[in-house]
């Protein structure tokens, strides 16, 4: 009986060693993934981990404060947050996010309230896709479109207005997706003032500017030689005006009429033909300085065009060229059809036949007016079939710095690209105006040399050419870009039309 009793203390014995073995060894992996300081390394186990217990707790206190803080700055932010589940379901929205939607989620303080379908509270196609994009990916994405609310009462539908968003998609844990909401709308109505201001000095201005230009064209024939000159300036520079006029009022018209391809007149074109064309129309210009022209692709290749604007598209981009070519160089029009192209990181890439990804992207494209996919920021996996045209000088090609911007209305290129205008015209002014008060000699030193050739060999325009070149190719469908030659260093202007474009 005793020796019973003494073998079950010693088994009741041994096994609390074990068990108190377990938990040390237990506290011990506890203790290191709290990482303890090595100061503590000295102590007993229950004491150093009743300090690291301790420090996680303080640490855990400041994380708490620093998230409470980033939590208000958010709600605050003068931008829109969205939080959205791994199912679509809106968790979490800011202040700014809940005005612009005219919603009533709870914020932070509240994060027990049932998370809804995206849809259900915002009624947006474009938000839905740029969400899916950036799951699709796993990276940000940003999108730009015209968000319509809407209203259930039906006598408030004619007061809602609509206004253009810019979304910014980055993905989160868990597949979660945080979208920022950018209200874009006061740009949008800056811009249509400055387009509605634009258009209506145009139109004032073309009545007076034709009858300035045919007021100096009565006077050149009645005038003294010796100041002819002038008079042919000023017809000169009045014409030069009414284009500026002319372009800015085209400019309007195609941004009025937007990128819906209802608003072109579309038939069969043969492109080469345009494209020669277009050339041969310039060719008094490109025989000044000895330029020769170059046409690279099919003899018969048909699209369906608006011709009247294809044909403004070329005449721009060929002007140009012939601007800004040295003398006796060549200017190439490259025309082909490619397919397997998709937008990427860099804009457009171009895929081998292969269906891998290596190639090169342009250095700017143009991602205004092109599907939602071509517009968000990231990559994509749909290729296409395309309708090719670049047009290609040997001139010194653009700075780096002016790239994003040469597609924008009167941006003009550094010296490199262009001319000081005013500096050339004071300086021709200064010297006409000297040679008029010395001598009064004939025409010739005034008009013909002095002033057209001037005018031609040095490079100037309105900044209005390649903005027109934009709105015809977005309302093509299609989009345009600009890069320097790898090798001659010279502009190349690419124009991309989508397949739908070539004739059967």
């Amino acid at each position: 009986m005793i020796l019973s009793f003494v073998l079950g203390l010693l088994l009741g014995f041994l096994t609390l060693l074990w068990y108190r073995g377990q938990v040390q060894q237990r506290l011990r992996q506890v203790l290191s993934e709290l990482k303890p300081h090595h100061a503590m390394s000295s102590l007993p186990v229950l004491s150093q981990l009743s300090t690291a217990i301790a420090n996680q707790n303080r640490k855990h206190q400041i994380l708490e404060n620093r998230l409470q803080r980033y939590q208000s700055m958010l709600e605050h932010a003068p931008i829109g947050f969205l939080h959205i589940d791994e199912e679509n379901r809106l968790v979490w929205c800011n202040h700014f996010a809940r005005t612009l939607f005219n919603l009533s989620l709870s914020p932070f303080a509240q994060p027990s309230a049932q998370p809804r379908l995206l849809l259900e509270v915002i009624r947006s196609y474009e938000l839905d896709q740029l969400i899916e994009q950036v799951r699709q990916d796993g990276q940000s994405c940003d999108v730009e479109w015209t968000f319509f609310p809407i209203n259930a009462n039906p006598a408030r539908v004619r007061k809602q207005k609509s206004y253009g968003l810019r979304g910014y998609g980055i993905p989160l844990f868990e597949n979660h997706i945080g979208i920022f909401i950018e209200n874009r709308q006061e740009l949008v109505v800056l811009k249509q003032q400055r387009d509605r201001w634009t258009s209506d000095v145009a139109h004032e201005l073309k009545t007076p500017l034709t009858s300035i230009r045919l007021i100096a064209e009565t006077l050149q024939s009645r005038l003294d030689p010796a100041l002819v000159g002038w008079a042919d300036r000023l017809v000169s520079q009045s014409a030069r005006l009414s284009t500026l006029v002319q372009d800015l009022l085209d400019l309007s018209q195609m941004e009025v009429e937007g990128s819906e391809q209802h608003s072109l007149r579309l038939k069969a074109v043969s492109l080469p033909e345009l494209i020669k064309a277009a050339w041969r129309n310039l060719d008094p210009i490109a025989c000044k300085k000895d330029l020769s022209f170059q046409y690279i692709g099919p003899s018969q290749l048909t699209a369906y065009l608006d011709e009247s604007r294809m044909y403004r598209v070329m005449v721009n981009l060929l002007d140009n060229s012939i601007k800004y070519s040295p003398p006796r160089e060549t200017v190439i029009v490259k025309v082909q059809t490619i397919g397997g192209m998709r937008a990427s990181d860099s804009g457009a890439e171009m895929l081998p036949e292969d269906g891998s990804s290596e190639g090169k992207g342009p250095i700017i494209r143009d991602n205004h007016g092109v599907s939602l996919r071509e517009r968000s920021h990231c990559s994509t996996e749909l290729v296409h079939h395309w309708l090719q045209i670049e047009v290609m000088d040997a001139g010194h090609g653009f700075l780096d710095h002016d790239l994003p911007h040469i597609f924008e209305r009167f941006y003009r290129a550094d010296v490199s690209r262009t001319r000081p205008a005013s500096q050339n015209s004071d300086q021709m002014t200064e010297n006409a105006i000297n040679h008029h008060s010395i001598s009064h000699r004939s025409r010739k030193g005034l008009s013909g040399t002095s002033f057209q050739g001037e005018k031609l060999s040095q490079p100037g325009g309105t900044g209005l050419g390649l903005a027109i070149v934009h709105q015809i190719i977005r309302a093509h469908k299609g989009y345009v870009e600009a890069q320097n030659h790898p090798q001659t260093g010279g502009a190349v202007i690419r124009i991309r039309l989508p397949q739908e474009a070539l004739a059967s």
